[in-house]
């Protein structure tokens, strides 16, 4: 689930990311930035995030472009949600699940840059729904702890929130969708169903039940 807030916390210092900079952009900087705009905005993720990694080496100090990144992941993000919106992560192949590994590393990467601390270990933890023994996430989900206790931050961080809130709301899904097919009688993909809610959260009490339900059925 792609956070509201902080959404709307790129699209407003985008309006004036422009005032942001440390330095006027030179020429050459500048038609790179709207090359990126350009690639963003014609879908083109992977060319926009390359072109814009080059201003911010070039550039560290430069907000308007770590905003740009940040805007690239997120619609990219979006993307990929969007595509794979019935799918768990298991049932990915293993193409989707290394570019939806990399768009996450990435975008805990930036957010971290930005001081976003709970965004960006969010964004790391989200990796393992698609690499479990992902070791670069880790890595940068112990990056980033250290640094939130370095700046007493710890109490203001929150973990696993949004992750879980997408668990949940996913499973809630599953539940009534295998509900829906059982009173059709369609019982197969009923259990087909309440089996990706219990991969999700297996001790689900309610998922349990209409799974038993449905084996109930299959042997009346």
């Amino acid at each position: 689930m792609i956070h509201k807030t902080l959404i709307l916390f790129i699209a407003v210092l985008l309006t004036g990311c422009q005032a942001l900079s440390h330095k006027a952009m030179t020429s050459k900087e500048a038609a790179s930035f709207a090359a990126a705009q350009e690639a963003m905005n014609s879908g083109e993720y992977y060319r926009a995030r390359k072109i814009t990694e080059k201003l911010i080496e070039a550039e560290p100090e430069s907000r308007q472009n770590e905003l740009l990144m940040a805007e690239i992941l997120e619609k990219e993000i979006s993307v990929h949600k969007e595509a794979f919106e019935d799918k768990l992560p298991v049932e990915y192949d293993d193409e989707e699940r290394r570019q939806m590994t990399r768009t996450w590393i990435e975008r805990s990467r930036q957010l971290f840059q930005m001081k976003e601390y709970s965004e960006a270990m969010l964004a790391a933890e989200t990796v393992f729904k698609y690499d479990a023994q992902n070791l670069e996430a880790s890595e940068l989900i112990d990056t980033i702890r250290r640094q939130v206790y370095k700046e007493g931050k710890q109490d203001t961080v929150y973990l696993k929130g949004m992750y879980r809130q997408e668990i949940d709301e996913r499973r809630i899904r599953y539940k009534e969708q295998a509900k829906q097919l059982m009173e059709k009688g369609l019982l197969a993909e009923a259990q087909l169903t309440i089996d990706k809610a219990l991969l999700l959260e297996p001790s689900d009490r309610e998922a349990n039940k209409i799974r038993e339900m449905i084996f109930n059925r299959k042997e009346a």
